[in-house]
């Protein structure tokens, strides 16, 4: 998908050739006619998939009845392949009946990703990606803590809030968030009440506030400053593309250049940082920025 106020702009003519980029054989970078078929163990259900891909329906036993996007099935189409595509899978881990509960920490849970496409050389392959994770005691704070992946969470959310903000008002998604984040927060991090300089948040946790900030504040869930063609396009590309780009999207990389230091230093998206002797570069992912 592609969006662009001038389709003769040299700066548009040179990006899109790379579309057409060969590798080393003098192939396209690519895979066609994809599936991708997910294996879990017993323990797991499957809620479903966002991201470019269709649900061809094909049910059993790990389905889990909480339905997330592209769901009740174990196998995707995807249409085509390309490096940086990257799909969100939603699994669901039923809670154990009482007197189990040892049982289940004690086991490992096991997923396995077996994605076949079509080589552009004319070649049938299949990659199979298998990735093992130890349950956590649920009531254990350092186990979940030590887990946690800010970034891809950050991702997780987005695109979930994305695919509410498709049938739900943006302010009633922006209130979802909201909610998300403070249950978060009054989980896992420490404060005294009325007492705000007490407040800490383990560094596993200390980016993932300012990355919903921003993605409150982007394109993706609001639509007041976008048309619904640029809507669909922002929504479609964060939907798609990894967690570093993504994350480049909420939050823009902002970069300050002085004649003092050689290499220039990620600076925040603060006003403050305008001055008269430095160079700004931000880079929004869909745009480079320079002041």
């Amino acid at each position: 998908m592609l969006i662009n106020e001038m389709y003769k702009s040299k700066v548009f003519k040179e990006t899109f050739k790379k579309v057409f980029e060969k590798d080393a054989n003098g192939d396209l970078k690519y895979g066609f006619n994809s599936e991708i078929t997910v294996h879990i163990s017993k323990e797991l259900k499957i809620s479903g998939c966002i991201g470019p891909c269709t649900s061809l329906k094909k049910a059993g036993p790990q389905i889990a009845e909480v339905e997330i996007g592209q769901s009740g099935t174990t196998s995707w189409y995807i249409g085509g392949l390309d490096r940086n595509l990257t799909l969100t899978f939603y699994l669901d881990v039923p809670v154990p009946l009482p007197g189990k509960e040892n049982v289940l920490l004690a086991k490992m849970a096991h997923l396995q990703f077996a994605t076949q496409y079509k080589h552009p050389s004319g070649q049938l392959r299949l990659r199979v990606t298998t990735v093992i994770r130890r349950f956590a005691e649920p009531v254990s704070t350092l186990d979940l803590i030590q887990g946690f992946d800010q970034e891809a969470t950050c991702i997780l959310v987005s695109r979930l809030g994305i695919l509410k903000a498709e049938t739900e008002e943006p302010t009633e998604v922006l209130r979802w968030l909201d909610k998300m984040l403070i249950r978060l927060i009054s989980r896992f991090a420490d404060f005294k009440k009325d007492a705000l300089q007490s407040f800490n948040m383990p560094k596993e946790f200390a980016l993932y506030p300012q990355f919903i900030y921003h993605l409150r504040r982007g394109n993706f869930i609001q639509t007041v400053a976008c048309s619904p063609d640029e809507s669909a396009y922002y929504r479609a590309a964060i939907c798609r593309e990894n967690v570093t780009n993504s994350l480049v999207m909420i939050q823009p990389a902002l970069l300050m250049y002085t004649f003092e230091d050689l290499q220039p230093q990620p600076v925040m998206l603060d006003i403050e940082n305008m001055r008269n002797n430095v160079i700004l570069l931000q880079d929004t992912f869909f745009h480079v920025v320079i002041w």
